[in-house]
């Protein structure tokens, strides 16, 4: 199951929140993410122990600082769940344009925005984000323990952090095959045969 905390700030704030929302300053924003933050936590633990059957939520969220992923391991040992951080870091600048022009398309953040404006707004709440960023690091008192992969310009480098048991290593076996070049589907529809005229 995916948690998204952006989309419970869409659903407590609404869509087409133009950068300052997501200032450290703004008392209100922060606030709002705050508990839409708290809120897909709780939706992903409370899912886990539904069933024995759920195994994996993947929790989408900015966890920018050490402070925060602090907050998410320490929430995680509270509800018996075993974390695994996923860091991308992208400083290769076609990629970041490549998933800049993406957004203009696909992101929910930016329904009603024209293109340009919606781009121009993304640099400014980067430009947020990038003050608080702190890089997660196995120098670190805390996060040497954590378990993690660091995924350097979309699958240039990879950084393995303290893997533990089989569905971690089945994660970053998939993590470091992935790619994000874009390609062609093509689907095809076979012919008739002769299980489908026996069903």
């Amino acid at each position: 199951k995916v948690v998204s905390a952006g989309h419970h700030r869409r659903l407590n704030a609404g869509t087409d929140l133009t950068h300052e929302f997501f200032q450290e300053k703004n008392e209100e924003g922060r606030k709002i993410r705050q508990k839409s933050y708290a809120d897909a936590l709780k939706i992903g633990a409370d899912w886990l122990k539904e069933s024995p059957e759920h195994k994996v939520v993947i929790f989408d969220a900015t966890n920018a600082t050490k402070k925060r992923r602090q907050e998410v391991y320490r929430f995680c040992e509270q509800n018996d769940i075993k974390p695994f951080f996923i860091e991308s870091i992208l400083e290769d600048q076609e990629l970041i344009n490549d998933f800049l022009e993406d957004l203009k398309i696909y992101s929910p953040d930016y329904v009603a925005m024209k293109s340009e404006e919606a781009m121009q707004d993304f640099h400014l709440r980067l430009s947020h984000y990038e003050k608080t960023y702190e890089e997660i690091s196995d120098k670190c008192d805390f996060e040497c323990a954590f378990s993690y992969i660091k995924i350097l310009d979309a699958g240039k480098q990879y950084l393995v952090n303290g893997i533990d048991g089989y569905l971690q290593s089945h994660i970053v076996y998939y993590l470091m095959n992935i790619h994000t070049q874009k390609r062609s589907l093509y689907i095809t529809v076979h012919g008739e045969c002769e299980y489908n005229v026996k069903e």
